[in-house]
């Protein structure tokens, strides 16, 4: 019965060697990885998407690093169901980071203007860093140039906009440090 509960992760591997395959020199794995089958990476010219040992990508994950942009996923760090990541310049994710479930994670900002096309408009972006041993609770959105320090806890529902100091929960839609853990 184990092997049935493993089944998506087992198709995952065979997934991850289709990835390293079809990607080359854009995917570098170190280690072990863990990959729902139902999890997708996409990748375009230049991209980088560095795994450390025991990354975990559940069922329903979406990465996506656009050309010439990075993204880093350290040790033992994972994304629980469906969440979505959009990297169009870094994304930086420590060692011990865990996501729950339909965590956003973008790096960017769309530019408007009203004397262009919607479409043409292109992007704004800065680097998103998550420092180690971090909990980023389910529903979480992270915009991007935002650092969040090593062991915070960003609670459920939470829209990250700016920095977050280490060592603090982050809780609500307004960013509001509640609590100092250190």
């Amino acid at each position: 019965m184990s092997f049935l509960h493993n089944y998506p992760y087992v198709l995952g591997i065979f997934k991850l060697v289709f990835y390293k395959l079809f990607m080359g020199k854009n995917l570098e794995m170190h280690g072990k990885q863990r990959l729902s089958f139902k999890a997708s990476f996409r990748t375009r010219k230049n991209s980088k998407i560095i795994l450390q040992d025991h990354a975990h990508f559940a069922e329903g994950t979406l990465l996506r690093v656009t050309d010439n942009a990075i993204f880093k996923l350290g040790k033992n760090s994972g994304f629980n169901s469906y969440c979505v990541i959009t990297c169009r310049d870094k994304i930086i994710i420590g060692d011990n980071v865990m996501f729950g479930p339909f965590v956003t994670i973008h790096d960017h900002d769309h530019i408007f203007d009203t004397d262009n096309n919607i479409n043409e408009e292109g992007y704004k972006t800065a680097p998103i860093i998550i420092e180690d041993n971090v909990w980023i609770g389910g529903n979480v959105v992270i915009l991007k140039g935002v650092t969040i320090g090593t062991g915070s806890v960003v609670a459920a529902g939470a829209i990250v906009t700016k920095d977050v100091p280490p060592y603090s929960v982050v809780y609500n839609k307004r960013n509001v440090v509640i609590k100092k853990l250190k």
